[in-house]
């Protein structure tokens, strides 16, 4: 239990520090770029991918490499700038106080830290509700399913090299 309040506690200070600070165009870059990685068939973390989620989960290996491919390309610039202005019609509320239709101003914020458990009965699912909860600015602590335990953490290593401040607010156990 103090394990799990301590490392719920530095997520949540690392989210308060980093990710509420940052300009989402950052954060949005960032996850592009980690998907830009997965998406390259050369780069050692696709190779892993396209060889071990076959034997983890018992799907076929070209179901894999076409699904992964399909399924990774959801959250490209283009379709995570879709998904916050369809619940934002001005995402810059996530990143400050923006003046309002009806006057005054508004901002929004999303939830200091969220907790994820995730199924592995579909590979990478895991990807959809993480980058969500970067998207509002919320540090992530996530439960790995057994039957698929490899893609949320190469997910958030990649982000982790690519922009260690981001990084900082994930945890995957």
């Amino acid at each position: 239990e103090a394990q799990a309040q301590g490392l719920c506690d530095d997520i949540r200070g690392q989210a308060q520090e980093n990710l509420r600070r940052m300009d989402s165009a950052r954060i949005v870059a960032a996850i592009d770029a980690a998907v830009a990685r997965l998406l390259d068939r050369d780069h050692p973390l696709r190779r892993k991918a396209e060889a071990l989620l076959p034997v983890v989960t018992g799907y076929d290996r070209e179901t894999v490499r076409l699904g992964l491919t399909r399924y990774l390309r959801t959250f490209r610039r283009p379709q995570l700038l879709r998904f916050l202005a369809e619940d934002f019609p001005d995402p810059a509320v996530l990143d400050g106080f923006r003046p309002a239709v009806k006057g005054g101003f508004r901002r929004a914020q999303g939830p200091q830290l969220l907790l994820h458990v995730w199924a592995g009965n579909v590979p990478a699912l895991s990807l959809w509700s993480l980058v969500c909860g970067l998207l509002v600015k919320a540090g992530s602590v996530g439960k790995l399913a057994s039957a698929e335990p490899l893609t949320a953490g190469w997910f958030a290593q990649l982000l982790t090299e690519i922009d260690p401040e981001i990084g900082a607010c994930l945890a995957i156990v």
